[in-house]
């Protein structure tokens, strides 16, 4: 994020996550003038550029809002952000993350250029997310395995404790057993 803000000389770059009710800012860049902070959050259905592109699932460029009658009323120009480049970020499942996107405090038409490159950086953030979902997949298989082995382990102390009790039991009805069996053949003979 911050070499993206560097190389497209602007004050800010951002990736934004999106949940039920609100976006949040998820990584900001450390550049000068960047009014936004990690961790921010906004309503939704307030009208940032963000949330059409989450909505369209497609590239948004606004080169001047200031100037174009469907964004000159964008709350992100209170925070003087009146141009803005963004794409969205999908999940492995297709079920949108957020957006990685661009602002700056002046026109700016972004190049063909910026565009690959921000399509570039959004491959790049697909692939890890791709990449948690299957170590978190990875993972609860693990935690699965762990709780079975444990279960066997058990269940291999249950048996263990059933076989001594068992071998104890024969070992003492075996002698009680042939004492009995011999007081009642001493019995048997006496009469």
């Amino acid at each position: 994020i911050d070499l993206m803000a560097e190389v497209f000389e602007v004050p800010a770059a951002l990736i934004m996550r999106v949940d039920k009710k609100d976006i949040e800012v998820f990584l900001s860049s450390k550049t000068k003038d960047n009014p936004y902070k990690e961790g921010e959050k906004a309503n939704l259905d307030t009208g940032l550029y963000c949330e059409t592109v989450m909505a369209t699932e497609q590239q948004l460029l606004v080169p001047d809002a200031l100037k174009d009658s469907l964004w000159d009323h964008n709350p992100d120009i209170a925070l003087d952000m009146i141009s803005y480049l963004g794409v969205p970020l999908r999940w492995p499942d297709g079920f949108v993350f957020g957006t990685i996107c661009a602002l700056d405090n002046k026109a700016n038409n972004y190049s063909p250029t910026y565009i690959r490159l921000i399509e570039q950086f959004r491959q790049m953030i697909e692939k890890d997310l791709m990449q948690i979902i299957h170590i978190t997949e990875l993972q609860n298989t693990v935690d699965e395995l762990e709780t079975t082995k444990s279960q066997l382990l058990d269940s291999q102390k249950i048996a263990a404790q059933t076989s001594v009790i068992a071998g104890l039991a024969h070992i003492i009805n075996t002698p009680l057993g042939i004492s009995v069996t011999a007081a009642s053949h001493g019995l048997g003979t006496i009469s």
